[in-house]
């Protein structure tokens, strides 16, 4: 059995309170966990209404499986326009 571990921090463009990352977040997460099947979290940041650090982890047989998760999920994120990704880092074990 494989783990991946991601870090990836965000800066969202429109937002203007913590009312509104939550609800950017919010469905973030679910588009992500419905998506990809993973866990995550927001990990910090939290009272920052621009940005956004989620903590993320996926598990897998092979490790082809997990480069294949991390490859997709990056390339959703990116093509999502509410925010850019600012860093990713990414630990595969």
């Amino acid at each position: 059995m494989l783990v991946a571990r991601m870090f990836i921090e965000l800066r969202l463009h429109d937002s203007s309170s913590l009312k509104e990352k939550r609800q950017v977040l919010r469905s973030v997460k679910d588009r992500l966990r419905q998506r990809f099947n993973v866990a995550l979290a927001e990990v910090g940041a939290q009272d920052e209404w621009r940005n956004v650090e989620l903590g993320i982890v996926s598990v897998a047989g092979e490790r082809r499986e997990l480069d294949k998760t991390v490859e997709k999920l990056t390339h959703f994120l990116d093509g999502d326009g509410r925010f850019d990704i600012v860093h990713r880092e990414v630990e595969i074990s």
